[in-house]
């Protein structure tokens, strides 16, 4: 396949971590789209089939020194590392945030290594201070209150200055609220969704929290989108449509029919829960040049959509 020009120059092959997992799922294609070839690292391959991606079948988390060197040996020039522990609920305290933190350094030196000179590396709003009511790249401090954040956080700042020193183009991507197809249960979104079309009360909130929510494909799009760029630094990779998840709640209710289901108030409020996550979305519309496809509505529709075909055809069971 010839070189893809890219924003920051020609483009072989991009290596992509975390394929097998929500957002990461959708990373391959996008990049497939645009011309590149795709080389994946993992413990899983990607889901789907396609011509130009090859699989490297190598566990991150407990590669030694001989694996991180087959890395080097692909040669890829551009890095999209989306793979971290994501469990639902563990996630915010695992030890495996601090294993990942490791691993993320020994995958970007081996990369470097073999040649690579692009990488755009997935993060979290949870790294910003969330006092503050909108999120800004590089203006709101970075104050992250669990150990998720502090893991993300202390590898964003580390990359930043690892590829200052050694003259690597690098984009770090806060990832707000990623919904749609494919999502674990016990989130908000996926639950919901779940419990109204099978029929189950759901306790949620008053749902007065603000909360930017973003198609998963739109996110993915996103992050290649970005690698594709020359855009250095922090960029949010969010709608820029922030809404109460009382509305939120409202459109699976529409769309499921089942709004007789929905129990406000029933689920008690946690008490550091921030009453607004808003992102700026200004680097990411005007400097990258994305703007999604799914509008809010539009998208809920979509998933609700996919849901109710995954419950029909027993792909997804009750737990």
């Amino acid at each position: 396949m010839p070189p893809t020009n890219w924003g920051y120059g020609l483009v072989n092959s991009v290596l992509i971590t975390g394929v097998s997992g929500f957002l990461g799922r959708h990373i391959p294609r996008c990049v497939l789209e645009s011309g590149a070839s795709v080389h994946t690292v993992g413990r899983t391959p990607w889901p789907e089939k396609a011509d130009g991606v090859t699989f490297h079948n190598i566990d991150l988390l407990s590669a030694d020194a001989a694996a991180f060197e087959k890395i080097s040996e692909i040669g890829a020039d551009t890095l999209v590392h989306v793979a971290w522990c994501t469990e639902p609920g563990a996630y915010w305290t695992s030890i495996d945030n601090l294993r990942w933190l490791a691993a993320s350094l020994q995958l970007v030196h081996a990369f470097v290594r073999g040649g690579g000179r692009r990488m755009v590396v997935t993060g979290t709003c949870a790294e910003y201070d969330w006092s503050y009511h909108t999120l800004i790249e590089r203006q709101t401090p970075l104050d992250p209150s669990t150990l998720y954040g502090q893991a993300k956080a202390a590898l964003h700042k580390t990359l930043a200055s690892y590829s200052e020193a050694h003259n690597i183009s690098f984009a770090w991507a806060h990832i707000f609220f990623p919904y749609g197809p494919h999502e674990k249960r016990s989130r908000l979104l996926s639950d919901l969704i779940f419990s109204l079309l099978n029929g189950i009360p759901m306790a949620v909130s008053e749902g007065r929290q603000i909360r930017d929510f973003l198609h998963v494909a739109d996110a993915a799009a996103a992050i290649v989108k970005l690698a594709e760029s020359d855009v250095q630094g922090p960029v949010n990779i969010a709608s820029g449509d922030a809404r109460p998840l009382r509305d939120i709640v409202a459109m699976v209710a529409r769309e499921t029919g089942r709004a007789d289901l929905v129990q406000y108030g029933a689920r008690p409020p946690i008490s550091n829960d921030p009453p607004c996550l808003a992102a700026s979305v200004s680097r990411l519309r005007n400097e990258v040049g994305f703007n999604p496809h799914y509008g809010l509505e539009e998208g809920v529709k979509f998933t609700v959509d996919w849901w109710r075909s995954a419950i029909a055809s027993s792909v997804v069971r009750p737990q």
